[in-house]
């Protein structure tokens, strides 16, 4: 997918420039990238995308934004994310259980004065990988 975009994409939606300084033009780079100069654009770009509706920003530990095409786009999920790394996996509840989870959390929300709730789930936890570093037990498949 990488390869299809224009260079100004490339430079966006790559997270970080290549470290081998004869892919840079494969990215769209003509010299070795200011990374001050890259990281403004890129947050500049993200911000106008996420006021306009089609990006939405999740909020990590990470030192840098990480965003996602909002949920009218892609529907709404939640996600796995990995404590250790950051490895980020959309994952699917089974229609009940989100139902039951939009009961709860507008009664919680009434109770506390809010009205016209939504909810963004995280489960934290360490990816396969980064258990397997660790020793932790991870169940497989």
């Amino acid at each position: 997918m990488i390869q299809s975009m224009t260079a100004p994409l490339r430079r966006v939606f790559v997270r970080r420039p290549p470290t081998d300084a004869s892919r840079w033009r494969e990215y769209g780079w003509r010299a070795e990238p200011d990374p001050a100069r890259l990281a403004a654009e890129h947050e500049g770009l993200c911000a106008a995308l996420e006021q306009a509706g089609v990006v939405r920003r999740l909020v990590t530990d990470e030192e840098f934004g990480r965003y996602e095409l909002a949920e009218d786009l892609i529907g709404h999920h939640h996600h796995l994310v990995c404590s250790r790394c950051g490895k980020m996996r959309d994952v699917d509840v089974p229609e009940e259980l989100e139902r039951t989870l939009e009961r709860t959390l507008d009664r919680i929300a009434k109770r506390a004065g809010f009205a016209r709730v939504s909810h963004r789930l995280d489960l934290l936890g360490l990816c396969a990988d980064c258990a397997a570093e660790v020793g932790a037990d991870t169940p497989r498949g």
